[in-house]
């Protein structure tokens, strides 16, 4: 017969399970991050950013663009941001599926949220990935298969991201407002041969490395093939996952030209098109939290380049991280609702078994 203090254990599962979360995708973390950047390092260098743009800005001038801001514009650009949630969470189904992952669509959505959850409050810029890979594998017990997936998840959003900035810098009325001539034309060199090598990459690439001898290394590298490859096989997804980072892309230019608006910014679509690429590239430079600091700056910068007032440029370089902060949040009350359920559930099964002894 159980004791009667079993069903007081169940009250330790959101405290385990929380724990064991944070500890299986930090372990992944540390098998997987070359990155030799202390995390107090980067936090110094975020802070360190931002305090920056702030002595950079006339305070008086924030107040002003506060006051005149129009609210309405703003919960629209708010009202959209979860759209761009949800394109990534088709696009990653889509790459999963081709796996023969069957998680369902409707879970893939609550691990993407809250992976922006884990993204923005834990276990630095890439902890969303891990936790993703992590939950992924639980489920299907694929590693391959799950790796491969979120890394055409992301190449397919780079390339398009390159693609789309190659569009907009071909508009070189825009471009050279931001760069000169010779910082115009290496900036073109570079996101072609980026497009052009990636392609060739990826139809080179071989299917199998074949070695007599093969360590536990060669052999994770042939399964990661194996399973990657899979993807040059149906082509149509990969080129749904390119239309889905396109559209993902959308929205977030369509969301900025949005926000500008709501503060008066008088900054076009297509200028935008060319700054949101950028700054997205910029704030994947690994020496800070997810980017904070620097995709801040790289959007301060590129808008007071437009003629817009320093207060102006910095409450429209912060939106961006104040509503992927609220979505996080909300992917961090998905997790503890969902550790939540898991912990009233082995309470009840607890009370049965009690019961029936």
């Amino acid at each position: 017969m159980l004791s009667v203090f079993q069903p007081k254990q169940s009250k330790n599962v959101f405290n385990e399970k929380w724990g064991k979360d944070l500890i299986n995708t930090d372990q992944y973390l540390k098998k997987n991050n070359d990155s030799k950047i202390s995390p107090v390092i980067k936090y110094a260098l975020s802070f360190g950013l931002i305090a920056t743009l702030i002595t950079l800005t006339d305070l008086s001038e924030i107040t002003d663009t506060i006051k005149k801001t129009n609210y309405k514009f703003l919960l629209i650009g708010l009202s959209l941001t979860p759209l761009s949630v949800l394109i990534r969470t088709y696009k990653w189904y889509s790459l999963l599926k081709v796996q023969g992952n069957t998680l369902p669509f409707g879970e893939i959505h609550s691990i993407n949220y809250i992976s922006l959850f884990f993204n923005n409050f834990f276990l630095g810029s890439i902890g969303g990935d891990a936790f993703r890979i992590h939950k992924t594998i639980k489920h299907s017990n694929q590693r391959s298969g799950a790796v491969s997936a979120l890394i055409m998840d992301r190449a397919t959003g780079i390339w398009m991201l390159a693609f789309i900035a190659l569009l907009s810098l071909s508009g070189f009325s825009v471009a050279e407002r931001f760069f000169t001539h010779h910082q115009f034309y290496m900036i073109i060199g570079c996101d072609l041969a980026f497009l052009i090598i990636s392609m060739i990459v990826f139809c080179v690439l071989p299917k199998k490395i074949y070695l007599k001898n093969t360590n536990k290394i060669i052999s994770m590298f042939q399964s990661f093939l194996e399973s990657f490859n899979v993807y040059r096989y149906h082509l149509q997804v990969v080129f749904l996952s390119l239309l889905l980072s396109c559209a993902f892309y959308i929205v977030n230019i369509f969301v900025m030209y949005i926000f500008s608006s709501a503060v008066d910014a008088r900054i076009d679509l297509l200028q935008w098109a060319l700054i949101v690429p950028v700054a997205s590239f910029v704030s994947m430079i690994p020496i800070s939290v997810n980017g904070l600091g620097i995709q801040e700056g790289a959007f301060f910068l590129f808008v007071k380049k437009m003629g817009v007032d320093s207060g102006t440029a910095l409450l429209i370089a912060s939106l961006p991280r104040i509503v992927m902060l609220l979505l996080s949040l909300f992917g961090g009350i998905i997790y503890v609702t969902g550790i939540r359920k898991k912990e009233n559930s082995t309470f009840i099964n607890n009370e049965e078994i009690s019961s029936t002894d």
